[in-house]
């Protein structure tokens, strides 16, 4: 008879390969408190106007992303600008840039998702420009990795695409925020460049997550496969 895995075996597998990819190998982390800080729109509407945001990066080792989060909120664009808004967005547009002299450079990595293919959590109730806003996570799994090398430094972007521009999605802070700690941002009319804004104040707020090493992985579901067959056989 073939022995059965012993049930405690199979959670701990499971429970290694959860825990294999929860931590970021890089992360700006939110802003604490209330206040979001400085916000910058990343938000395209029907024809491919409107604003970017990027923010640069770089990883003390190699890494194949595989799963981006961060942090936003909506605002509507109606005087007086700012304030709450619901989510509007269609589709959600990554990008990975090298980088050139301090600014973003050629495209490494661009794909666009539907925006069901993103998980939206309600993280706080935040402030902006003194008013009360809602504030979201989002988290993303790519499909097909970004291989990052360590060492070199990469620019990264979140956008959201949607019908109109109002309410219109803003990148919150990462934070503490430290002097020097810039963004920067692009405006678009109809897909063309239409303007430079090199030194957005802040950082973004979001995380990047390494594929789990398949070699790691393998060995460890052996090592529980293997105690857990010597388990079965010595209580037979």
């Amino acid at each position: 008879m073939t022995p059965r895995i012993p049930r405690l075996a199979l959670l701990l597998l499971a429970s290694f390969s959860i825990h294999a990819v929860a931590a970021p190998v890089y992360e700006q982390a939110p802003v604490a408190g209330p206040n979001v800080g400085a916000v910058w729109t990343s938000h395209f509407n029907s024809s491919n106007s409107g604003w970017q945001a990027q923010d640069d990066f770089s990883l003390g080792a190699n890494a194949a992303i595989s799963r981006v989060t961060w942090r936003g909120i909506y605002l509507t664009n109606q005087a007086p600008c700012c304030g709450n808004g619901a989510p509007n967005t269609n589709s959600w547009t990554v990008e990975f840039r090298q980088d050139d002299g301090g600014t973003p450079g050629a495209l490494a990595f661009s794909k666009t998702f539907a925006d069901s293919a993103v998980h939206r959590s309600n993280a706080t109730d935040g402030v902006f420009a003194g008013n009360s806003v809602d504030v979201y996570d989002f988290d993303l799994a790519l499909g097909s990795a970004f291989a990052a090398e360590a060492g070199t430094n990469y620019w990264f972007s979140v956008r959201s695409n949607a019908d109109g521009f109002s309410p219109f999605f803003g990148w919150t802070m990462a934070g503490p925020y430290e002097a020097g700690d810039v963004t920067f941002q692009n405006s678009y009319a109809n897909g063309v460049v239409t303007g430079t804004f090199a030194a957005r104040g802040g950082d973004r707020a979001f995380a990047l997550y390494d594929v789990p090493e398949p070699t790691a992985l393998a060995l460890a579901g052996v090592g529980l496969l293997a105690a857990g067959s010597r388990r079965k056989r010595s209580a037979s």
